[in-house]
């Protein structure tokens, strides 16, 4: 047992304290504290709104999970949603709020992250144990009411949890993908799973019917139960959370109006429905700028929306329910620069192209998902769409800005992008139509250009 577990030369109030020294997750009756395989935990802060679809999947895929939510006084609403996601999901006692200062919230999600870091090791032992010892997060950790963070009772004893990234829950479900790929979606398990965990069961689709009916009966009424030939349904994605607010986050990870415009297109060229969803442009924030587009149907922030709200409940689930119903009855894809909301409806089988810079420093992370899920595929491009992205993408002085059109660029040659100065040749609309395209033909075939002739 050694190499696998030390016994800490501590004692919390004479309770002995087992550390383990990786994470092979070995029977717990080895050590005579149960019968069951020890547990481990995800730790978040919860700002991190775009990773609450990872970490609730992650809780449904491995019930020897559990979840510490670290929240200051900004974030206080943020941790409640986060918690109610989880709740609806799995059973509340693997959900932990820890509420306190910005400061001590700070240190002690960094003391508590795996000690081999973010990407290289997203799980293991944590970081205050070994060379974040005599930092804050450490010293605050020490104090007696802190041991619930990192430990757990077990049969007379604690148990240090390895601690799992944000990160290391979207590796986690990869790894349940992984071990079915090549099974066809409709004969997909997890996406079941997910999608009964995930939605709110309160919320039926008799009463998504009568909302989609009561907005776009004119455009496209809700399917009957007998329809045979489903209808076909875009979902553009937005994301403006950079520039509709000061300070706001990644703003070089935004969408663009004139980009929007382009993927619109697209939809309507390939005969689908567009539905536009996800932040409009706040009007003050883009004076003499054109304004988000909108497609044949336009959702927005539908989760805003009477329907969707509970009182009891300011998490997810609802919006959820709307996905796994678009799924049921119509033949839908999802497109947009990668955001939370989008992993959240991929999870429950909506197929799904996100387009990421292809030098963003973690394009790493997705491609995870896009190795092993049949419905998920990246489009990789060289120029982002917002002008944020192109400055932090190529670093040119301003005056060469000219050179570039918001969007997505097609068939250009920019100059002094490639290497030492040389040209290089952008065609990023054409990358997104061909993954769309080839989407569709994926998760529904015959379509138009794949029936025979």
């Amino acid at each position: 047992m050694a190499d696998k577990f030390i016994l800490a030369p501590i004692q919390l109030d004479k309770i002995p304290l087992y550390i383990l020294g990786d994470h092979s997750k070995p029977r717990a009756e080895e050590l005579g504290v149960g019968n069951d395989n020890f547990r481990h935990r995800v730790v978040m802060y919860a700002g991190q709104t775009g990773d609450v679809a990872h970490v609730a999947g992650a809780l449904v895929l491995d019930p020897d999970l559990d979840v510490l939510i670290l929240s200051d006084p900004n974030t206080t609403g943020q941790a409640q949603a986060a918690f109610d996601t989880f709740k609806n999901a799995v059973d509340a006692t693997r959900i932990e709020i820890s509420s306190m200062s910005k400061d001590d919230c700070r240190a002690l999600y960094d003391a508590l992250l795996p000690s081999q870091g973010y990407e290289k090791r997203p799980i293991g032992n944590a970081l205050w144990r070994g060379v974040g010892k005599d930092s804050k997060g450490a010293q605050l950790l020490k104090q007696a009411n802190m041991v619930s963070l990192w430990s757990y009772e077990r049969s007379g004893y604690r148990v240090e949890y390895p601690t799992v990234s944000v990160g290391g829950t979207t590796s986690l479900i990869a790894s349940k993908f992984k071990a079915i790929k090549g099974i066809q979606p409709k004969d997909n398990e997890l996406y079941k799973t997910l999608s009964a965990a995930l939605s709110k069961k309160e919320l039926t689709e008799e009463a998504i019917a009568t909302w989609w009916t009561n907005k776009f009966e004119k455009v496209l009424p809700w399917p009957k139960d007998d329809k045979k030939e489903k209808d076909g349904l875009l979902l553009v994605w937005s994301r403006y959370t950079g520039h509709n607010v000061q300070n706001g986050h990644n703003p070089e990870g935004d969408s663009d109006p004139e980009g929007q415009l382009q993927l619109i297109t697209m939809g309507r060229f390939l005969k689908y429905k567009v539905v536009t969803i996800g932040h409009d442009t706040d009007p003050e924030k883009w004076v003499g700028r054109p304004f988000n587009p909108k497609g044949d149907l336009h959702l927005g922030e539908f989760w805003r929306e009477p329907t969707f709200k509970f009182k009891d409940d300011t998490g997810r689930a609802s919006q959820t329910s709307l996905y796994v119903n678009l799924a049921k009855r119509f033949n839908v894809v999802q497109v947009g620069q990668k955001t939370g909301g989008m992993d959240n409806a991929a999870l429950v089988g909506i197929p799904t192209i996100y387009i990421e810079d292809k030098r963003s420093p973690t394009s790493d992370r997705m491609k995870k998902w896009a190795d092993v899920m049949t419905l998920y595929e990246s489009a990789m491009i060289e120029l982002p769409p917002t002008l944020d992205g192109k400055t932090s993408r190529t670093r040119l002085p301003e005056k060469n800005f000219a050179a570039f059109r918001y969007g997505y660029v097609q068939k250009q040659e920019i100059e002094g992008l490639g290497k030492e100065g040389e040209s290089l040749a952008v065609n990023d609309g054409d990358i997104i139509f061909n993954q769309i395209k080839a989407m569709i033909k994926t998760a529904y075939p015959p379509n138009p250009w794949n029936k025979p002739k």
